[in-house]
């Protein structure tokens, strides 16, 4: 289960993270893309849970496997769908973006988002049906009429066959509650993986987050860097400047006393 829950956090992850790099480009059609393989898988796993419901020996695991990837597929649509509408009021709203596109590509993608927003409806409705049908449906049906055409049972074989009847109905009535019971806990299991599930999305969330502020910083940190390089390297000029002219000072004070010192010893 754990490594079920960590598959489908690392698919959620990337497909957050390609949702993000295509609001960034105004990439539509990558997005579109990207949702349509994620209704692609939910539509997959529709017709794999059809499957379990009729596979008498499917294990109870199985259905609370596929309840989990099928939520977090729900979510992740629904994520993404949002990045797309993004995309489209992005564009809708930068005349520089605007003009790549004619009024029928604008249209196009109007449309588009409101199929595949039907599409996802479609969907969820099916995913919120029940996973599986309760096993409190699943009764055993026990022919217990009285055989026709036997003679006449004696007093002891009526209540041998009553005491077998009795134990027969007690049995089936245990059955009946056993399945009672784990149809019970197969709901409880799949509620859990559902809460896991949920905080696995919020997690990976906040991982995301993270990651965002830690490139924030790490742009903070460059452009910090590059005003220190900018800062020295100016002092450094100015530093150049000033030897330069200090040293330009001395040469000429130099060469005017070398000239009053001629002419001094001249006018002797």
């Amino acid at each position: 289960m754990s490594s079920t829950v960590g598959f489908l956090e690392d698919t959620h992850l990337k497909n957050v993270t390609n949702g993000k790099q295509n609001l960034e480009t105004a990439d539509f059609e990558a997005q579109k893309v990207l949702v349509l393989n994620i209704l692609t898988d939910i539509t997959s796993g529709i017709r794999e849970r059809s499957r379990l419901k009729h596979e008498k020996a499917a294990h109870p695991l199985a259905h609370v496997r596929l309840a989990t990837k099928l939520d977090s597929l729900s979510r992740s649509a629904r994520t993404e769908l949002d990045t797309l509408e993004d995309i489209l009021s992005k564009i809708n709203g930068s005349k520089r973006l605007k003009k790549q596109y004619t009024e029928a590509d604008i249209q196009n993608f109007k449309s588009t988002l409101g199929n595949l927003q039907e599409q996802f409806t479609t969907c969820e409705a099916t995913i919120r049906q029940t996973l599986i049908d309760s096993p409190r449906k699943q009764r055993v049906n026990l022919d217990l009429t009285e055989p026709q055409n036997l003679k006449a049972a004696t007093k002891e074989e009526e209540l041998m066959a009553t005491d077998s009847i009795r134990k027969w109905r007690q049995r089936d009535e245990e059955f009946d509650q056993q399945l009672q019971e784990i149809g019970e806990a197969v709901d409880r299991i799949g509620m859990v993986a559902a809460q896991i599930g949920e905080r696995a999305n919020v997690q990976a969330e906040l991982a995301i987050e993270t990651i965002g502020q830690v490139e924030g910083t790490t742009l903070e940190i460059s452009s910090v860097t590059h005003k220190i390089k900018k800062l020295i390297k100016r002092q450094r000029r100015i530093e150049c400047t000033i030897r330069i002219a200090l040293i330009g000072t001395m040469l000429l004070l130099l060469a005017i006393f070398i000239y009053a010192f001629f002419s001094f010893i001249k006018s002797l």
